[in-house]
C-alpha cells in the first residue's frame, strides 16, 4: 500500500484555500504558499478519486440488479416450462416432446379431455406427465388417458366426477399396435369414475406392452361391470409384460 508523504497531505490541506495560492500553516508550523498550479493539481486528485469511487459504487449496484433480474427471470423461466392449459396446448407439448422434458397440466378441472400422451424417452431422460400442483387438477367428464411409446411417466392425475367414453380410462396403448413399453403410471386416483349405465362395461385401467409399472395409485368405488385393473396378455408382445 502506497504512504501519503507529508507533502500530500499538505496539498489537500491546500484545497480549503483559493486556487490562486493563501498562506497556510504546515504541521510544523511554519508558513509556506501553495502554488496554484499545485492546487489545482491536488484538486484534480480528489475529483479523480471521488468519480473512480462513484464508478465503482455504481458498478457494484450494476451488477446486483443484474444478478436479481437474472435470479427472477430463471426463476421464472422454470416455473412455466412445460406449464399447459387446455388441450390444444396439451398436444403442442406432446408433439414436440424431448427426453427428460415435462408436461405439466395446470391447476383446475380439465373437462372431457381425451389425452394421448405418445413419445421415446429414456431411462436415464423419461417424459413426464404431471401436474401443477398435486390435489389441485382433476380430470372429469368423459376423460381419459392413452399413453405409447417407451419411458414415459404419469403422476398425480385425478379422474372423478365422471366415467370414459372408451374402454378403459388409464391405456398402456395407443391402439392395437402402438403399446407403451418402459412406462410407469404413479400417485394417480380414479375415484368413483363410473358409467351411469352399471352393465355397459369398461376397465379402469388396461395395461399392454412390456416392462410397464403400475404403483401407489388409489382407485376406488367401481360400480359398474368390468375390472378394475387388467394385465391383457394377447399380443406377443405383451406376453413379456413385467409388473
Amino acid at each position: 500500500m502506497n504512504k501519503l508523504k507529508l507533502s500530500d497531505l499538505t496539498y489537500l490541506f491546500a484545497l480549503n484555500s483559493r486556487a490562486n495560492g493563501h498562506a497556510f500553516a504546515d504541521s510544523f508550523g511554519s508558513r509556506r504558499k501553495l502554488a496554484p498550479e499545485r492546487a489545482l493539481s491536488g484538486r484534480n486528485f480528489l475529483l479523480r478519486s471521488d468519480l473512480s469511487s462513484s464508478l465503482r459504487n455504481l458498478n457494484r449496484a450494476g451488477y446486483f440488479a443484474a444478478f436479481l433480474f437474472s435470479l427472477f427471470f430463471l426463476n421464472s423461466c422454470s416455473g412455466q416450462e412445460g406449464l399447459v392449459r387446455d388441450i390444444e396446448e396439451f398436444n403442442h407439448a406432446v408433439a414436440n416432446a424431448q427426453p427428460g422434458n415435462k408436461i405439466i397440466l395446470a391447476n383446475g378441472v380439465w373437462q372431457d379431455a381425451e389425452l394421448l400422451l405418445v413419445g421415446k424417452g429414456t431411462a436415464e431422460a423419461p417424459i413426464t406427465l404431471t401436474v401443477q400442483e398435486k390435489g389441485k387438477v382433476t380430470l372429469e367428464g368423459q376423460s381419459y388417458l392413452r399413453l405409447a411409446g417407451e419411458h414415459l411417466v404419469v403422476e398425480g392425475l385425478v379422474f372423478k366426477n365422471g366415467y370414459t367414453p372408451t374402454s378403459e380410462v388409464i391405456s398402456f396403448r395407443k391402439d392395437k399396435e402402438t403399446l407403451c413399453n418402459h412406462c410407469r403410471v404413479t400417485e394417480c386416483v380414479i375415484d368413483n369414475y363410473n358409467n351411469p349405465e352399471r352393465f355397459d362395461s369398461d376397465y379402469w385401467v388396461g395395461i399392454y406392452g412390456k416392462n410397464n409399472r403400475f404403483d401407489h395409485n388409489y382407485l376406488v368405488g367401481k360400480r359398474n361391470v368390468g375390472v378394475t385393473l387388467a394385465v391383457r396378455l394377447n399380443t406377443r408382445k405383451a406376453r413379456k409384460t413385467i409388473i
